[in-house]
């Protein structure tokens, strides 16, 4: 911010070019939030690119093929734009490994501005997939309809102080290696006190610690390996 600014068009940048159309990027967890694609929107994003994504994003839900595609169906839906996203292919964790794992079951997609997905690929191996992108039709699809192209009926004033109180905090590893686990985890928490605190969580009637990690695995790839997650016993007792 001290070098570029705050504008909206710092933190999400578009570029424009003469032949592709407007393109805006953003990667994996970035796309779990509705505001990031968009602050691209607003920006004049045509088309969104977002690569990587993993399990559980990719399986998990009620979809077939979990919320990493209702996520992408719904920002092409809600933004009026095309998306295009790639996922992670087989990978290996370490020099020591013999054979890749598939650790995001692939099913890279593109969606147009409709929702509708044009392409995918059904597998978790590596592969070569590709659609349309008409670029022309979307800009008439944008200034031709009057009902589905959502961004001219924002009242944006009225969604201006729904951002204004912080919840996570900045630059927690400016000037230091981010943290492990453990240490992440207490941001989270406190992160979650504080929505409670501003009445927009409510506190549960029964109160458990939450899943804990234990210690991290030895060895020289300890920091490529997730430590087991282990939750506690909540003492579940039958209804009666």
């Amino acid at each position: 911010m001290e070098l570029f600014g705050d504008d909206i068009e710092v933190f999400c940048p578009v570029l424009r070019t003469p032949d592709i159309g407007n393109i805006g990027t953003l990667c994996c967890r970035d796309g779990e939030y509705p505001e990031a694609v968009r602050a691209l929107a607003f920006n004049g994003a045509e088309v969104v690119y977002r690569p990587g994504e993993a399990v559980r994003m990719t399986t998990a839900g009620s979809d077939a093929d979990g919320t990493w595609l209702l996520q992408n169906r719904a920002h092409a839906h809600f933004d009026g734009l095309y998306t295009v996203y790639p996922s992670t292919g087989p990978v290996c964790s370490s020099p020591a490994v013999e054979h890749p794992a598939d650790i995001a079951g692939g099913k890279g997609h593109v969606v147009a501005c409709c929702a509708r997905v044009i392409r995918q690929a059904r597998s978790g191996t590596n592969a070569v997939t590709a659609a349309p992108v008409d670029i022309e039709a979307l800009r008439r699809y944008r200034l031709r309809n009057l009902n589905p192209n959502r961004l001219k009926d924002i009242r944006t004033e009225l969604f201006r102080r729904l951002h204004d109180r912080p919840i996570h905090p900045a630059n927690l590893w400016l000037d230091r290696e981010s943290g492990r686990h453990a240490e992440v985890d207490d941001v989270c928490r406190a992160n979650t006190e504080r929505l409670v605190q501003q009445r927009t969580y409510a506190e549960s009637v029964h109160h458990f610690p939450g899943k804990r990690r234990p210690g991290h695995r030895r060895g020289p790839w300890a920091t490529a390996m997730a430590p087991t997650v282990v939750a506690p016993d909540c003492g579940r007792k039958e209804a009666r």
